[in-house]
């Protein structure tokens, strides 16, 4: 059961997003994030007010058994250098095991950045720069939640590959009952705008992310 959700930047207000498809399934979700989250800016804040505001609940909670789920990258990959971008990994690292060490979390999910890169936006502002910080990312991420699993070994720690999902949908849009036209076209089947992703696209990524949960 997924019981609480740390990042998430992409706050979908038209279509349907992958934690309102979990919410009217067999899931109790407690959302922590807000648009437009970094994990440089504001992760400290979410885990702070998380482990404040837990004992107060009148939420039945249970660490042991939640699944505590990090889905930040996105705004970072936007906005800040790739030098920087290792330190800022590190730092998600840090405050899972603070969860782990402070509030007996033991079922962690750590989700990369999908493609952004191929998004409308990305392909206007020039690709290379930004797929250069989300390969970067997405790398860090994938070593140090390796990491992460060494140094916790009473976790259950999972990745989920959002990128690696998005890239095939992308790659191969008629697979997934799309058009090519839908993988570049800003307000097309897969992109609602020129970054978010449409209900349709956030459905094939929560039957996928509900496997771990």
């Amino acid at each position: 059961m997924l019981r609480w959700g740390l990042g998430r930047e992409l706050e979908d207000v038209i279509t349907m997003d992958m934690v309102s498809y979990l919410r009217t399934s067999h899931a109790s979700v407690c959302n922590l994030s807000v648009p437009g989250a970094t994990a440089e800016d504001d992760l400290a804040n979410q885990v702070t007010d998380y482990l404040c505001s837990r004992n107060k609940s009148s939420t039945s909670t249970n660490p042991k058994e939640d699944n505590y789920v990090f889905f930040f990258g996105i705004n970072d990959c936007g906005n800040t250098e790739e030098c920087l971008l290792s330190d800022i990994v590190e730092n998600i690292i840090q405050y899972a095991d603070r969860l782990y060490s402070e509030a007996g979390a033991r079922k962690f999910i750590f989700i990369d950045v999908p493609p952004i890169d191929r998004s409308p936006g990305g392909l206007g502002r020039g690709t290379d720069t930004l797929k250069s910080r989300v390969d970067t990312w997405n790398e860090e991420l994938r070593n140090q939640v390796s990491q992460f699993i060494e140094d916790t070994p009473t976790a259950t720690v999972s990745r989920f590959s959002i990128h690696g999902l998005l890239s095939a949908i992308l790659d191969d849009p008629e697979g997934y009952d799309f058009t090519e036209s839908d993988s570049t076209e800003e307000g097309g089947a897969i992109w609602a705008d020129e970054l978010h992703l449409t209900s349709e696209v956030h459905k094939i990524i929560f039957e996928q992310v509900s496997g771990f949960i």
